[in-house]
Parts: structure tokens; C-alpha cells; sequence
């Protein structure tokens, strides 16, 4: 999703301006702090995480607007139109 989408200039050039992105990543094999992995949990836990890789939509005070959980590969345009559905629902 990072190299379909996120990398993409046609999301970059979107997303500039409308939202603030973070990554948080929960790696299988890759090793992670103790602070880093509870950090990690806490995150999942506090906007109810599913599956992976979730993407999720808060507004500016945390509040989650929504969250598309998985990707279908169909590049940076769809995901876009996703994002843009939650945003109206707000």
C-alpha cells in the first residue's frame, strides 16, 4: 500500500494540505522496542483496529470519522475516493 499509494505524487499532491499522515507499523519479523511495541498496542486498541493494513480517518481532535480496513490494489485513486467518502460523512 506504502509503494501503491502513499509513495504515489497523485496522493501525495491530494493529501497536501487536506490531511496529516502517520504510520504505524506492526511488523511480524521485523524486532521492536518493548516502549515501541506497547506503544503500538495502545494505538490499536484506542481506535479499535482490526486488521491490517487499516486506514484510518480522525479528525483533528482523534475523533475516528471511519477506517478501511485492507486494500484492494487498486492504486492511489481509489483509495482517494475512499477517503473522500469518510470525509463527507463527517
Amino acid at each position: 500500500m506504502n509503494k501503491d499509494v502513499f509513495a504515489k505524487k497523485e496522493f501525495k499532491d491530494w493529501a497536501k494540505g487536506k490531511l496529516v499522515l502517520v504510520e504505524v507499523d506492526f511488523p511480524d519479523k521485523k524486532k521492536q522496542s518493548d516502549a515501541q511495541m506497547k506503544h503500538n498496542q495502545d494505538v490499536k486498541e484506542k481506535y479499535d483496529v482490526e486488521g491490517f493494513p487499516s486506514l484510518l480517518v480522525l479528525d483533528a481532535y482523534g475523533k475516528k470519522l471511519g477506517v478501511l480496513v485492507g486494500y484492494d490494489g487498486k492504486g492511489a485513486k481509489s483509495v482517494i475516493a475512499k477517503i473522500e467518502d469518510l470525509l463527507k460523512k463527517k
